[in-house]
């Protein structure tokens, strides 16, 4: 079971080791269809400490079911609340660590959804399936999709325990078919430095669930942007010991 300590690294920082950075991009080609390394070059923070990935509070006004009203998304303390007129309307459960949202269409429906990266020491919550005799209570990574309609949030897809940690999350059209792909740096339970040993993915909703469609080589990948067809990427390369 992941320590608290280990949690409060993951959801937190990078490590605080210094560290060569590279600058690597990704890009979609709509010839081979599929993403390549595009380019590598030294980055402007080359030689820095690494930092923090998640946002201690985080604030987004949207209207999304279309009341021409602006609802309020907040996120502080691993707790998010969704706010109208002043109403607290939706508190995340208290079993969930938020780290991160973003309010994008991704299940491809041309509505916004609320995607939500949270920490929880229960595979199924209490929708544990039938067929699965034990409900693992492991601290672990989960990924859920929410819609905010009739004053309230509901439930679209959650999944169970997910067998990477999603240390940073996107969601962007990057093949150019107007819809989201999710774009995910993935990285391995055990290790508590954030930049250690991951990948950079890209899943696709299709209509039940995401489905990985594209996975990088494993490298110390951080600080995830995309724009038009390119997925942009830090790469830390640490000192050798002698």
């Amino acid at each position: 079971i992941l320590s608290l300590l280990a949690l409060s690294l993951l959801l937190t920082s990078c490590g605080s080791k210094t560290a060569t950075v590279e600058e690597a991009q990704f890009r979609w080609n709509w010839a081979t269809k599929t993403y390549e390394k595009w380019a590598v070059k030294t980055s402007d923070n080359s030689g820095r400490t690494e930092g923090a990935q998640h946002p201690s509070q985080k604030n987004i006004k949207a209207d999304l079911d279309g009341d021409q009203k602006y609802e309020s998304y907040s996120l502080k303390e691993n707790i998010m609340t969704v706010t109208e007129d002043g109403k607290i309307v939706w508190t995340s459960p208290t079993a969930w660590k938020v780290y991160d949202f973003s309010l994008d269409d991704s299940t491809r429906d041309g509505k916004p959804d609320i995607n939500i990266s949270a920490w929880r020491d229960s595979n199924y919550g209490s929708s544990q399936p039938f067929w699965e005799k034990k409900n693992d209570t492991t601290l672990r990574d989960h990924f859920f999709v929410m819609k905010y309609a009739d004053n309230t949030v509901k439930a679209v897809w959650q999944s169970s325990n997910l067998e990477s940690v999603n240390q940073e999350f996107t969601l962007a059209d990057l093949d150019g078919d107007k819809r989201k792909e999710l774009i995910v740096i993935e990285n391995d339970y055990k290790e508590a430095q954030l930049c250690h040993d991951t990948h950079v993915a890209v899943w696709k909703w299709n209509e039940w669930w995401f489905v990985n469609v594209w996975r990088s080589e494993k490298w110390n990948y951080c600080h995830l942007r995309t724009s038009g067809n390119t997925i942009t990427v830090e790469k830390y390369i640490y000192p050798v010991k002698q």
